[in-house]
């Protein structure tokens, strides 16, 4: 006991109502918090034989260090902690629980000042106020025990619903939402209806960070957004949920007001056996931005690009097809000739606006789409070439086909 009890006038009264009064100021205790702390009332866990109980082992103790009685034991070992650890299971406010301590510490007092009624003197009297500091200091310190066993067993308790969260989200991500066992799940841990509007969003992690800055589940909660978020191979990948007043370019509005990196996010879906494509295509749109590439890209906007990234076997056989020869030139005879080809596809083929484009003759674009078409073997002219030709300029632009060194055409 902080200032010895033994020998205290404070640790005199004590030890009487310890022996004489500790059934009477339990149930005293247990009135007042059922009148002041209507959050135990709420709470369905915690049953009034149950808070008896704990107010009697509390109270005992306090008691019995204010007589000097009380054995040294650990602080983990105390009513004290135990206590703040139920209640935080029992997702007591923590306001709520300190509250049950001061309404403690009051009924001692009055306890206290009872017995200093009931025969002594007025020198006693006075003798007590001095000594209120003792009580008080015994109840600061159960009190700041009970809150730091409170706010452990909450870390604790948090972090295993985060981990639930976040593998029930992997799940579902990975294609399990097939499973209805594991969607109903889903459903109830990760407070998600089993239909409605969601899209996955997944943002890449600067490598030199721990966390993204600010990362996309901060920036949505912030805006109001509903979601599940977990972090893995160096990306934040979330589940967001829609509202009927939400909509995904809102979203996308928030996220890239706040980007400072690569976010790639899907389209609209509406079950959760629909995630896990989602996600792939989200996963495989950001695989095709280029290095350093900040904003948010949506899957719908990269679809070809995504196409190339999933098939990539399919991509270097187009490439070596369509482009092989062209990938064969000289540095700036390669640069030439492939820009050239990306100026008429964007132009539909048209020489007169690829030439203001290019800033050069008319005829020397055509003579450079002739060579072109001599190297390929595909024409301009024909839509089904144009297609062909597009995506393998596609797939070298966007880094998905890395061009052999020159003269090292594949194949010879």
């Amino acid at each position: 006991m902080p200032g010895d009890g033994v020998g205290s006038l404070v640790g005199s009264y004590a030890s009487y109502l310890l022996r004489h009064e500790l059934v009477a100021l339990t149930e005293e205790l247990v009135s007042l918090i059922g009148a002041a702390v209507p959050d135990y009332a709420d709470l369905s866990a915690v049953s009034e034989a149950e808070l008896r109980l704990s107010c009697q082992l509390n109270l005992g103790v306090a008691l019995a260090e204010l007589a000097g009685t009380a054995p040294l034991v650990d602080s983990l070992a105390t009513p004290q902690h135990e206590t703040g650890q139920r209640r935080a299971r029992q997702r007591l406010p923590l306001e709520s629980l300190l509250h049950s301590y001061r309404l403690g510490g009051r009924v001692l007092w009055q306890g206290l000042v009872r017995r200093a009624a009931q025969g002594g003197s007025p020198r006693e009297h006075r003798q007590l106020l001095d000594e209120a500091w003792i009580l008080w200091e015994v109840i600061d310190r159960h009190s700041f025990i009970v809150a730091r066993a409170y706010r452990e067993e909450q870390g604790r308790l948090q972090q295993r619903t985060q981990r639930r969260r976040s593998a029930l989200l992997i799940a579902l991500l990975e294609g399990h939402g097939v499973d209805a066992e594991l969607a109903q799940d889903a459903a109830s841990v990760l407070d998600m209806p089993l239909r409605g509007p969601r899209f996955v969003v997944v943002a890449a992690m600067d490598q030199a960070q721990t966390d993204p800055a600010p990362s996309a589940d901060r920036v949505l909660d912030a805006a109001g957004f509903s979601a599940a978020w977990a972090v893995q191979a160096r990306q934040e990948s979330g589940l967001v949920c829609l509202t009927p007043e939400q909509s995904l370019d809102d979203a996308v509005a928030v996220l890239t007001g706040a980007a400072v990196g690569a976010v790639a996010v899907s389209g609209v879906v509406d079950r959760f056996d629909e995630v896990a494509a989602a996600y792939r295509l989200a996963e495989l749109t950001l695989q095709t931005l280029p290095a350093g590439y900040v904003g948010v890209a949506l899957v719908t906007e990269h679809l070809p690009q995504a196409l190339l990234a999933a098939a990539s076997d399919v991509t270097t056989v187009l490439v070596q097809q369509t482009l092989g020869a062209v990938l064969e030139l000289g540095e700036v005879e390669q640069r030439t000739y492939l820009n050239t080809l990306q100026v008429l596809l964007d132009c539909d083929g048209s020489y007169v606006a690829a030439a203001r484009e290019l800033f050069c003759h008319r005829n020397t674009v055509l003579q450079r789409a002739k060579r072109l078409q001599s190297l390929t073997g595909y024409s301009l002219s024909s839509p089904t070439d144009r297609l062909h030709l597009h995506l393998a300029l596609l797939a070298v632009r966007s880094g998905h086909h890395t061009p052999p060194p020159v003269g090292k055409h594949p194949g010879h």
